[in-house]
């Protein structure tokens, strides 16, 4: 055993003052000791490391979230201000031929374009589309009108100052005797303040849900936090112990044998402490991704999604939710395609339904707490479709509130308990942004599944998408 003279000055502070106290100025070296100070020295590093990374994205992830907060509450009240203004301006009434080219247009279709009515008479439609391949998408809008009589949904136009526009319009197919040219009639508003409003409602609701699911993810971060510190402890007395022993060693002192046995526990048991802390590290960092995920106000466009993996994450996020009622099983299709989705709202819709589920299993345990509370999230491929299935075994759906689960602001919680707002905006994101469909299913004896599907390719529209 020899002292190494440069050793005690690179160690890690704690480990440094470990290391004076039981050897004095001069900290012991050799082939056996030294790997071993070196690896300490670099699990104390690692989990500063890892302490800090976590304290800076709570702090920045705590920033963001304040300073977001007070952005949209500065846009709602402006947009409100707009949308009454919206009311009243008149609604832009014109006619398209076979061909798709305007006829007939009045003034406030000149101003929803910003043209003069002398420029759309007889111009394209598609002309005035702020989307490269819109051609494509009022081609197959116009079809659907021919189809069915009738189309509704957005169209994003570009004013003559390059800004962009977005017009809510109705398509109405007519057939009419004689040479007139005019075989469809659009009427459109523009709904431009109206649609990001919507957006800035939404991302104010997932704030909420950030905000109830608050002290439950603070929760979910303390538990794995609490476990690593007292790992912590736990490798702080068993390198207290294992210093001894070496001083012993190194003096000549013979070993008891109740000092082997506490060396022989050490031995066994630090490297799974060690492994654990990191465990439970990733854990945080986890959770910390999570809420960022929901917390992010996101994009408006479409984009290639991992269904799966966004599901992972909800789950994270709402184990507070869920975990003190029922347990949660996943049986997620390992060759799901990606999904053309917005992330975050879709994101939205899981955390939705997954909360009502843990609440509804919560209030039916208060009177029948068999069977135990359980919850089945599952995907999988259905033709052109992705299938998504939450099943719970709560209170159910009462028959006479069935018809109006997706309605705004009804709820069959107590006062207090629920807004009414959750299955409204679940309903909104996938039918209407998404082309999807959710329907839900009674489950017997007790229980309700919910069946979200969502389409793997664009619609015939997919040129008409909601501009922000």
């Amino acid at each position: 055993m020899n002292a190494r003279p440069d050793a005690r000055p690179g160690w890690h502070p704690l480990l440094a003052r470990q290391l004076r106290r039981a050897f004095g100025p001069d900290a012991p070296w050799n082939d056996v000791f030294g790997p071993l100070l070196l690896q300490i020295d670099r699990s104390y590093r690692d989990a500063d490391e890892q302490r800090g990374m976590v304290e800076h994205s709570l702090a920045t992830m705590t920033e963001e979230l304040n300073a977001r907060h007070r952005e949209i509450a500065a846009q709602l009240v402006h947009a409100r201000r707009q949308a009454q203004i919206l009311e009243h301006i008149h609604d832009a009434v014109f006619a398209l031929d076979s061909a798709g080219r305007m006829r007939n247009a009045n003034r406030a279709t000149a101003q929803l374009l910003g043209r003069e009515l002398a420029d759309i008479e007889g111009a394209s439609l598609a002309r005035f589309a702020r989307v490269p391949d819109v051609s494509g998408g009022l081609d197959g809008a116009l079809a659907s009108a021919r189809r069915d009589g009738h189309w509704t949904g957005d169209i994003p136009i570009e004013h003559s100052d390059g800004s962009a526009v977005v017009a809510e319009a109705m398509i109405v197919h007519q057939t009419l005797p004689g040479d007139d040219p005019a075989e469809f009639v659009i009427v459109a508003r523009d709904v431009t303040d109206r649609r990001l409003l919507d957006r800035q409602l939404m991302q104010s609701q997932r704030l909420e849900a950030i905000g109830q699911l608050a002290a439950g993810i603070a929760h979910e971060i303390n538990t794995p936090a609490q476990y690593v510190a007292d790992n912590l402890h736990f490798l702080l007395e068993g390198f207290d112990t294992l210093l001894g022993g070496l001083a012993r060693w190194r003096s000549g002192v013979r070993f008891e044998p109740e000092f082997e046995e506490e060396l022989s526990l050490y031995e066994g048991e630090i490297l799974p402490a060690i492994r654990q802390s990191l465990d439970g590290m990733s854990r945080i960092a986890g959770i910390v991704r999570g809420m960022r995920t929901f917390a992010h106000p996101g994009g408006v466009e479409k984009s290639n999604v991992d269904l799966n993996a966004e599901i992972a994450s909800t789950v994270t996020v709402t184990r507070n939710e869920w975990k003190y009622v029922s347990e949660l099983e996943t049986d997620l299709d390992p060759n799901l395609p990606l999904v053309p989705a917005i992330a975050g709202e879709i994101n939205h819709v899981f955390l939705n339904i997954i909360v009502n589920a843990a609440h509804a299993i919560e209030e039916r345990v208060k009177s029948t707490p068999s069977p135990p509370g359980r919850i089945h999230v599952s995907t999988r491929r259905v033709g052109d479709d992705v299938e998504i299935r939450i099943t719970d075994n709560g209170t159910g759906i009462p028959p006479e509130a069935r018809h109006r689960v997706f309605d705004p602001f009804f709820t069959t919680k107590a006062v207090g308990k629920g807004t009414g707002q959750g299955l409204a905006i679940v309903y909104r994101i996938v039918h209407d942004k998404h082309g999807g469909s959710v329907r839900f299913e009674p489950v017997v004896p007790q229980g309700t599944t919910f069946i979200i599907r969502l389409p793997l390719a664009q619609a015939a529209v997919a040129g008409f998408r909601e501009a922000a």
